[in-house]
């Protein structure tokens, strides 16, 4: 029901701009053609395309679209000077993983050479994404001077001596020269935390129930003790903004000399 009532709300404000443009005497109104569906739906990484006609019977100066998330600022996403008539442009957007759960507005504005202004609207709803799982990962313990990090955005081993902001996982050891290995507890040294959750949903894990469940917590510097089949969720720290991935821990093998790692399964 509120999707319709947004649909009509939509339709009356389109209807209002065009009453106003024709009231505008001796004034040469400017079109714009956008997609023909006011209201469409999306999951986060879909990407929308649009072919945007804008029409004038004298040259246009100015082109613009305006995009904001729900009960957030508007933001300028594109401003092009114009010297024509007649424009068209092919507009594709990606949604983004923030915009989870959110309605995305688009704001096209078009503005001739004598101020007249063309406008348009468009709404994206936008739904969950369903996380997809890695399996068999796994990093060593701080005890192995090589592969004892993990870079979740790449899914790769990293060293202790990589940049701190490749290094999602690493074991947390609180005296280098006391090593107690394996710690049973991780850290980020990428600036990222842990919201224990062992009783998530994790094979239907989604971005939005995951991100929900991490901001309603408190998120933790260090993870407590682990043990296999812990759930945690975290948020990447220095590369990635608002992007959160589900840890699963499947394995802590204590094996002799420096051979000592940690194996798990992560949805992102």
């Amino acid at each position: 029901m509120k999707y319709q009532i947004r649909h009509i709300t939509l339709i009356f404000a389109l209807f209002a701009i065009f009453l106003f443009a024709c009231e505008r005497k001796n004034e040469k109104p400017v079109v714009i053609v956008s997609p023909f569906e006011l209201i469409q739906t999306g999951n986060p990484g879909d990407v929308k395309s649009y072919s945007i006609k804008v029409e004038s019977e004298i040259s246009l100066s100015r082109f613009r679209i305006f995009t904001k998330f729900e009960n957030e600022f508007e933001i300028l996403y594109k401003d092009s000077a114009l010297s024509t008539k007649n424009f068209n442009w092919n507009f594709e957007y990606k949604i983004p993983q923030t915009a989870a759960g959110k309605v995305i507005y688009f704001r096209f504005s078009a503005i001739d050479t004598d101020g007249n202004e063309g406008l348009a609207v468009k709404e994206i709803i936008t739904g969950d994404k369903l996380l997809i799982e890695n399996t068999g990962l796994q990093f060593y313990s701080f005890s192995n001077s090589a592969n004892n990090a993990f870079n979740l955005e790449t899914l790769g081993q990293e060293s202790y001596t990589s940049d701190s902001t490749n290094r999602d996982i690493q074991e947390y050891v609180s005296d280098s020269l006391n090593i107690a290995s394996p710690s049973y507890k991780w850290t980020s040294p990428a600036g990222g935390k842990f919201v224990k959750a062992n009783t998530y949903d994790y094979a239907n894990a989604t971005l939005l129930t995951a991100k929900n469940i991490y901001d309603g917590s408190i998120a933790l510097v260090n993870t407590d003790s682990l043990v296999v089949g812990d759930i945690y969720i975290t948020r990447l720290g220095s590369l990635t903004q608002d992007k959160y991935c589900v840890l699963k821990i499947t394995g802590i093998n204590e094996i002799a000399g420096s051979g000592d790692n940690y194996t798990f399964n992560v949805k992102k």
